[in-house]
């Protein structure tokens, strides 16, 4: 695995906050600046929070940003557990509410039943490399939906596979929060980015990133994050 990627270790929540939001608002300026759009995928969860709030007043083209999620729960916008509603809550809003949001969710059963053509909507959406990867991590070390040991985590996982959108089983996962059927990005969508940034606060965290150079993918599926090498930007804090 990579090291040759960037640690920003920050003293306080706030510098955390402040650094991650301007790094991602630089990179969809950039990337607005030389193209004329801009592609962001975003993960739920605590960890962005305040960085989406304070992102969302930044001064830039949103309406020529298409977001989409690193992963999702298999359950409708509005329901527990919906990344969509939490990122309509918390990113889209103040200034970023003119941005372009593509689900990942659809009116199947299930999310390998609706995976294939939601994989078809995505592509259609992002045509080009996604600019901007946030990624996040829970304590058990997984990242997107990406859960260690899981059955389907060989496909999410396999950097030759044709599908952007994957589905996976999070059944027994101590960090799926009991949503078990859920819908990811595969790995190529993420090594294939321009720029991915994990947003990893506190000293529990940092400790489960630092320790997972030292584990395989399987065991911590962050760590192929390392991949990415100088692509890849880790944010956090030594803060509790």
């Amino acid at each position: 695995m990579s090291t040759d990627y960037s640690y920003h270790i920050l003293d306080d929540a706030a510098h955390y906050v402040t650094r991650a939001s301007s790094f991602i608002e630089a990179a969809l300026k950039s990337a607005l600046d030389s193209r004329g759009r801009a592609s962001l995928l975003v993960s739920g969860g605590s960890s962005p929070k305040p960085v989406y709030e304070q992102l969302s007043e930044s001064d830039l083209d949103w309406a020529n940003v298409t977001i989409s999620l690193v992963d999702e729960r298999w359950v409708p916008e509005g329901a527990d557990g919906s990344n969509a509603t939490f990122i309509k809550n918390t990113l889209l809003q103040n200034k970023a509410k003119n941005a372009r949001f593509v689900p990942m969710v659809n009116e199947a059963k299930t999310a390998a039943i609706g995976a294939p053509a939601m994989s078809e909507v995505f592509d259609a959406a992002f045509p080009d490399p996604i600019d901007v990867c946030v990624m996040g991590m829970g304590t058990d070390g997984h990242t997107a939906s990406w859960f260690p040991r899981s059955p389907t985590l060989s496909t999410a996982l396999d950097i030759d596979v044709q599908a952007s959108l994957i589905w996976q089983d999070a059944t027994g996962q101590a960090g799926g929060s009991g949503f078990n059927d859920r819908i990811t990005v595969s790995l190529p969508v993420v090594m294939n980015s321009r720029s991915t940034c994990l947003l990893i606060p506190g000293a529990a965290k940092k400790l489960v990133w630092d320790e997972s150079a030292d584990k395989d993918v399987y065991e911590a599926p962050v760590t192929t994050l390392r991949a990415a090498g100088p692509r890849l930007h880790v944010f956090t804090h030594e803060g509790g």
